[in-house]
């Protein structure tokens, strides 16, 4: 916390950790965008598939994020198998989240066993501004 001659200025927390976010530069840190690229089991129908992401979207929203797009890419086929499956449904989504908040999305999707693989990354800052 820092004292100026006119206000206090309090840098936001973390919802989880109730730390801080403060980055050695710039001082505030802040939400971060994200893209998460799911790839689902293909045996999982359009009613179960909408509940999972349904869930997922509410642990991002849960640790303080917030879903910006999501975007169904369908069944498409797998390079290689996976847990014996050749086909997947590929989902993308992107967020924007506390990143202290990431490892607790991480820890659902691996638990979830319709997820049969994903990729989380943190989006170029340059590029997130150029697209909006």
């Amino acid at each position: 916390m820092r004292v100026t001659a006119e206000r206090v200025i309090i840098p936001p927390v973390c919802l989880q950790t109730g730390r801080p976010f403060l980055n050695s530069i710039t001082g505030v840190v802040g939400l971060r965008d994200y893209e998460l690229m799911m790839v689902l089991s293909p045996q999982v129908d359009e009613e179960a598939s909408a509940a999972l992401l349904e869930r997922i979207g509410q642990v991002i929203t849960d640790g303080g994020g917030s879903v910006t797009r999501q975007e169904p890419w369908g069944t498409r086929r797998l390079a290689y198998p996976i847990e014996e499956f050749r086909e997947g449904n590929y989902v993308l989504t992107h967020l924007s989240m506390e990143p202290d908040a990431i490892g607790g999305l991480d820890a659902h999707l691996k638990s979830v066993r319709d997820v049969i693989r994903y990729l989380l990354v943190k989006r170029d800052t340059k590029t997130s501004e150029e697209k909006r």
